[in-house]
């Protein structure tokens, strides 16, 4: 049986055009690569985050306001990204097969950065 094929852990930045950024952490698991497939706007104050997400996988989708390292004491990566002090907008719980979720945001910042986190 042949070994699995391992992504290399990294990250990208996407910018969208009304304020919000997306920020996507992929992590080095087994599974389809996490991805947060848009981001809409809803009305006036409100986003859309909508994902596909793999069988028995559970997602969170996280935010942070700032993508700037303020203070000593958070832990950032080579360029800079918090990597610990997310908030959680929301969990979903694994599910035994693919499925496809929308998340909703209040759009109360003039931008908002969003990952999505996996668990095997």
């Amino acid at each position: 049986m042949p070994l699995p094929n391992l992504r290399s852990p990294f990250s990208r930045l996407a910018s969208l055009g009304f304020g919000v950024a997306l920020f996507i952490l992929i992590a080095n698991t087994l599974g389809t690569e996490p991805s947060i497939h848009y981001i809409k706007r809803l009305g006036t104050n409100q986003v859309i985050i909508h994902f596909f997400t793999d069988a028995n996988r559970a997602y969170s989708v996280q935010y942070f306001d700032t993508l700037s390292c303020h203070t000593n004491s958070m832990k950032c990566n080579t360029s800079g990204v918090p990597m610990t002090n997310w908030l959680t907008l929301t969990n979903f719980t694994a599910l035994p097969v693919s499925f496809e979720y929308l998340a909703l945001d209040k759009t109360t910042n003039r931008s908002r950065f969003y990952r999505l986190r996996v668990t095997p």
